[in-house]
């Protein structure tokens, strides 16, 4: 999907898809540091890159296929050491 050219870079009220947040869910003072992406559907902050515009370059550099790598199902932890491997600290064994 190419980049839409009345996107600007920064999120601002200046882009035709910002919207004031609604303020039960926003409040007062966050009127002002957060902006309603219409085509986000969601909050996106101020004055920061166009989150819509970084998701769209994700979704592109993305790997794709069999290629993508994959995580195991305890994540990304390392392995956890044996029990026996663990020495005691201090004068050693108690009689």
């Amino acid at each position: 999907m190419p980049n839409d050219p009345t996107i600007p870079e920064l999120c601002d009220f200046d882009c035709p898809h910002a919207a004031f947040p609604p303020a039960e869910t926003a409040g007062i003072c966050r009127t002002m540091s957060a902006v309603l992406c219409g085509k986000l559907a969601e909050l996106v902050n101020k004055n920061a890159p166009c989150e819509f515009r970084r998701r769209q370059a994700d979704r592109r550099n993305a790997p794709r296929g069999r290629g993508a790598p994959r995580r195991s199902a305890a994540g990304d932890a390392p392995p956890a050491k044996p029990n026996s491997a663990r020495r005691s600290r201090g004068r050693g064994r108690r009689p």
